[in-house]
């Protein structure tokens, strides 16, 4: 397909298949379910994951998603964390891939070893 999607897993601290009908969006390949982590690059306590059931294929790659700045409904800028956070670093990082070809989601280094949870790319890192 021409246009790719990314969803959040979803806050839920669980399996990411397990009541999260998103997560099962995984298994499409223009679809990409982005887990959060922390400026650690730990999973966030927050974040659904993917257990491995149904062979892994429920999450794909981890960005920021802990104290990110975003807008506020009510004006100015303020922290939030969540899965809906990290989608759209992930969103730009396919984007920019989209455009430039600088890298390849092959390149995304595992997170702390941890196949399972896909991979982390830092935003920032990419772009500078």
């Amino acid at each position: 397909p021409d246009i790719t999607f990314v969803v959040a897993a979803g806050n839920e601290s669980t399996e990411a298949e397990v009541g999260n009908y998103f997560a099962t969006f995984g298994d499409l390949s223009h679809v990409y379910v982005s887990t959060a982590v922390d400026q650690n690059y730990e999973l966030a306590s927050f974040s659904n994951y993917d257990a491995l059931i149904n062979n892994g294929d429920d999450t794909d790659y981890s960005t920021a998603g802990v104290d990110v700045w975003s807008t506020s409904l009510s004006g100015g800028a303020t922290r939030m964390s969540g899965t809906s956070m990290s989608a759209p670093h992930l969103a730009g990082i396919l984007l920019a891939d989209s455009v430039a070809e600088a890298f390849t989601l092959n390149s995304l280094n595992p997170l702390n070893g941890a196949d399972h949870l896909g991979g982390y790319e830092d935003a920032v890192a990419f772009l500078t």
